[in-house]
């Protein structure tokens, strides 16, 4: 089958989105599928020409000029996804949302459409811009989705929680997203051992960290308060973005500086021995515009516990088998944050414990193998459908 994915980022690109899709267009490689991605890019670089990357994947980027409210300003892409279909002719055009270029695909196109719904757009009381600018977006959205010959929804809760979705329930298919492991490395004894000596984590001590971008959704300001009570343990938050000077002033301004560590990004290769040596792995959000968590994923495959935020109508707790997998704790609830926290950094077998259950339903659910059999099965299905309608 020959697939044409857009996309709003490929990797290097960071984000769950953007390595997912890099994940399922190789797992798509290896079943002999042909596969194009058109995604965006800023800056000049490699905009507008094809490359292969990633063991045969076809990817064109196209120059964006910077953002508005959080969208790539990208005027070419309208015409970049018309010359990507009339050059590689696809059997199945692939959209992942949120995207505004994903628009582009309401021009009149016979190719069979699947929208793959990663997230709502959700904007916060404080975000003045984002919520009137919705008001607007969401007609293409809702125009797109009326189009769409299929929705994948990346759990039955989100998609069950989400109102633009809600008027075409009868054309969701759920598919968990997944994950390569081949790209995770393997890491050593003696790497995990340095890890934690450069975060200064001491004998008997537990070393907890969290990763993602430093947005105020992903609740790391939670996760710093629950730290304030915290026994024998260092708590690591990696990542960039808006609010890290916000929740660096506040580790300072508690007293945590020793404790609270915010090392910036890191590159692939330091990130995967931190998966490697903590403890426990943290997911504070407090939003369902965290829709899944790609990064517990990451976690498990690694084997380590889980404590998350319990989040109303997100998929989070679908990954997250609380009790089993790791904890579950309210949203923006820093107390009980810091309970569950403390009650994993006290009891090394339930770590053990839960962190072996987190592995074994990793590679029970959520494989990238098995995420692109299930997008398999719905492309089969739209492309039935549009050839009965021939």
């Amino acid at each position: 089958m020959r697939i044409l994915h857009v996309g709003k980022y490929y990797p290097p690109a960071r984000g769950g989105m953007e390595s997912y899709l890099r994940d399922l267009a190789v797992a798509q490689r290896r079943r002999g599928d042909e596969v194009f991605v058109l995604a965006h890019v800023e800056g000049f670089g490699c905009a507008g020409r094809s490359e292969v990357v990633d063991g045969g994947v076809r990817l064109r980027r196209v120059r964006t000029f910077g953002q508005l409210l959080y969208a790539p300003v990208a005027p070419g892409f309208g015409f970049e996804m018309w010359r990507a279909i009339r050059e590689f002719r696809p059997d199945v055009l692939h959209l992942h949302m949120p995207d505004t270029s994903a628009f582009w695909a309401l021009w009149p196109c016979r190719v069979p459409m699947v929208v793959h719904w990663h997230s709502d757009v959700l904007a916060a009381a404080s975000d003045r811009l984002l919520r009137p600018a919705y008001a607007l977006y969401r007609h293409f959205e809702a125009a797109l989705l009326r189009r769409a010959d299929a929705v994948i929804a990346t759990s039955a809760a989100y998609a069950e929680a989400s109102r633009p979705l809600a008027p075409v329930m009868d054309k969701v298919h759920v598919v968990p997203l997944g994950l390569d492991e081949g790209r995770m490395r393997r890491v050593d004894a003696e790497t995990v051992v340095a890890v934690r000596e450069r975060y200064g984590v001491g004998e008997g001590q537990c070393l907890v960290a969290a990763v993602g971008r430093f947005a105020h959704y992903k609740g790391f300001h939670v996760l710093v308060e629950a730290a304030t009570g915290l026994r024998d343990c260092v708590v690591v938050i990696v990542g960039d973005g808006p609010d890290r000077d916000g929740v660096a002033r506040r580790v300072a301004e508690l007293g945590l500086t020793g404790r609270v560590l915010l090392p910036g990004a890191l590159p692939d290769a330091d990130l995967h021995a931190l998966f490697a040596a903590c403890d426990v792995f943290c997911l504070p959000s407090l939003l369902r515009t965290e829709a899944f968590g790609v990064v517990l994923l990451e976690a498990m495959q690694y084997g380590r516990p889980l404590v998350c935020s319990d989040i109303p109508g997100s998929g989070v707790g679908f990954v997250n088998a609380d009790g089993q997998t790791g904890l579950g704790v309210v949203p923006g609830d820093a107390a009980a944050l810091r309970g569950a926290l403390q009650r994993l950094v006290d009891d090394a077998a339930l770590r053990e414990r839960m962190g072996e259950a987190g592995r074994r339903r990793f590679a029970q659910m959520f494989r990238i193998d098995a995420s692109a059999g299930g997008v398999a099965n719905v492309y089969a299905s739209v492309v039935r459908g549009a050839g009965a309608r021939r």
